[in-house]
């Protein structure tokens, strides 16, 4: 009989980046596949009243547009599928999952951190405080516009902060 702890390992080894999802409700609007999205814990939408565990009403399944405090401590993820307003979907906040990037002027690098952007994607162009939220897991060439890419997102945890 197996007494020790079993580890989650994937194949060929490494670090586990398998998808955690979650079934989600969006509110103040429509969201995109790919869409950067915050729970609302501070209860902001009218409809949110709580964070009570497993209540239609919780900030623990609603989400909505990230807000520039979300950049910061916010608790995030990303749309797995377009989700119609008061519509639920799926969602993931922490592994791997595809996401709208963008940067402002030149490439993305495989590895580059990734920050918050109240627009609703993830920002190659961070500013100092803001926490470290992905890191691109493919190059992104020139992605003036938001572009959907690969990428390693912690939606509850930070990766870093950016300090300058």
């Amino acid at each position: 009989m197996f007494m020790g702890n079993a580890t989650l390992q994937p194949p060929g080894g490494g670090l586990d980046v398998q998808p955690y999802r979650v079934l989600v409700r969006k509110r103040g609007g429509d969201g995109s596949r790919g869409d950067l999205v915050a729970f609302d814990i501070p209860n902001a939408d009218v409809a949110v009243g709580s964070n009570s565990i497993g209540k239609e009403n919780s900030g623990l399944q609603n989400v909505l547009a990230p807000t520039a405090a979300d950049g910061q401590y916010g608790q995030l993820a990303v749309l797995t599928e377009a989700i119609s307003d008061d519509d639920q979907g799926m969602a993931v906040y922490s592994g791997e999952v595809k996401a709208y990037v963008q940067k402002g002027t030149g490439d993305i690098a495989a590895g580059d951190p990734l920050y918050v952007n109240t627009a609703g994607y993830l920002d190659a162009d961070g500013v100092a405080g803001q926490k470290v939220v992905a890191r691109s897991a493919v190059a992104v060439t020139a992605p003036a516009t938001k572009t959907l890419a690969r990428v390693l997102f912690s939606g509850i945890n930070s990766l870093g902060t950016k300090h300058s």
